[in-house]
């Protein structure tokens, strides 16, 4: 039984002057996208939304007093690319595990091409751009049918490296390296004898909040951890007008980047519920309900400095969610390649989260191995104990990152 590994790395990075927006050079708010979204693009929207919820809501409840930081749209690019691949039960088994039900094979590709094409350059005051890449064992027959797709579907650029030789691996994790600017160093430490092909794909962004936070307003408080420690923490704090919901047992909250397209929402659970509780029940609609609700008004807040690093095999989640068969020896992979039985042997996922004063930067990366209310006026958000955050382009609405934070790494 022959194999083969794919990786992916994903980087989300903002950044911005700590002085504060001039009120002067403060870019117009985006209020729409620029084009009226396609019925594709809000196929994978909607798909990449719910399984960016089904994934959340297996990670937390495995992970314990853990903290979760994961990527849903890195992990459906990889296994999208994949995807391709597969036949009969097999594909049938991921679409509807990446939210995409009965969709054609065609529509789904379609959709990924389209929301890549939409995501990057909405914002002139955010980079964000999406790189897709696949290696090949140099000497392992490949169908050309599936480089093709990657290359029109996803702009992947195609490559046949020795992957006997140790300068594959320096050569893929180069490319990691520099596509998410150094966040992600590698992504492979070897490949093994059985592994003919690595499908990467790499976002970068990089952004500047809206609303500053000045490092001098940042001083030491209290985080109620989930395991009922107290840690102290630096908080920052910022008084400003900024999109707010109050649901009936959290709050809400939405930081804008640069000109507005793409945000950072935090749930906070009000005293009594738990962000398990939370998380277990929050879905794609419901989520999607708190983002419309939002309303700008003039909100107080303390939000905690925070930087994490976060890996997870997903296997079991990925199975558990519906596409067991893929990882056994009945998965049909023979759209990559006919000349060895193919199937997943694992996705390990890897995630980077810093959220400071001047913005947030984080990185995912993921290998996917395959083988032989009524509005107040006013509101305080304290964010010192444990919370649900998701980073999304606003206009859209499309997930990129999705985290549970209990405690905070590093903190005494």
């Amino acid at each position: 039984m022959r194999a083969f590994w794919l990786g992916l790395g994903l980087l989300l990075q903002g950044c911005e002057s700590a002085t504060g927006v001039d009120p002067v050079t403060e870019p117009p708010l985006l209020q729409q996208l620029p084009r009226t979204l396609s019925s594709d693009e809000l196929a994978a929207i909607r798909a990449n939304n719910t399984f960016a919820f089904t994934l959340l809501d297996r990670v937390v409840e495995s992970e314990g007093d853990a903290n979760v930081f994961v990527s849903p749209l890195s992990v459906s690019l990889a296994v999208g690319m994949v995807m391709n691949g597969a036949r009969g039960e097999t594909r049938d088994s991921m679409a509807q595990t990446l939210g995409f039900g009965t969709l054609p094979q065609a529509a789904i590709n379609a959709s990924y091409r389209d929301l890549i094409t939409l995501l990057q350059g909405l914002d002139d005051r955010v980079q964000f751009t999406i790189a897709n890449s696949i290696w090949t064992e140099q000497t392992f027959p490949v169908a050309p049918s599936f480089l093709s797709e990657a290359r029109s579907f996803f702009d992947a650029e195609a490559r046949a490296l020795d992957f006997r030789s140790a300068e594959a691996v320096r050569t893929i994790n180069g490319w990691v390296n520099d596509k998410t600017g150094g966040k992600i160093p590698t992504i492979l430490e070897s490949i093994s004898r059985n592994e003919i092909l690595f499908a990467v794909n790499a976002i970068y962004f990089k952004g500047a909040w809206r609303a500053q936070f000045r490092p001098a307003d940042t001083r030491p408080a209290t985080f109620h951890a989930q395991s009922g420690r107290q840690q102290t923490v630096p908080f920052m704090h910022r008084e400003t007008k900024t999109p707010y919901y109050a649901g009936p047992d959290f709050q809400a909250v939405d930081l804008w980047y640069g000109a507005g397209a793409h945000t950072m929402t935090v749930l906070l659970p009000n005293e009594g519920t738990t962000a398990d509780q939370l998380a277990a029940r929050l879905t794609s609609a419901e989520f999607q309900e708190i983002a419309q609700r939002l309303a700008v008004i003039d909100v107080e807040l303390a939000f905690p400095k925070l930087r994490l690093e976060y890996k997870r095999s997903l296997n079991d989640d990925l199975s558990a969610l519906g596409m067991g068969i893929a990882f056994t020896r009945r998965a049909d992979l023979s759209g990559i390649s006919t000349a060895a039985d193919l199937h997943i042997t694992r996705v390990d996922h890897k995630t980077f989260v810093e959220i400071n004063e001047e913005g947030t930067e984080a990185a995912a990366a993921t290998s996917v191995g395959a083988g032989v209310v009524s509005v107040p006026q006013r509101a305080t958000v304290n964010v010192n104990r444990p919370f649900l955050f998701a980073i999304r382009e606003r206009l859209s609405g499309t997930v990129l990152f999705l985290g549970r934070i209990t405690s905070i790494p590093g903190a005494s």
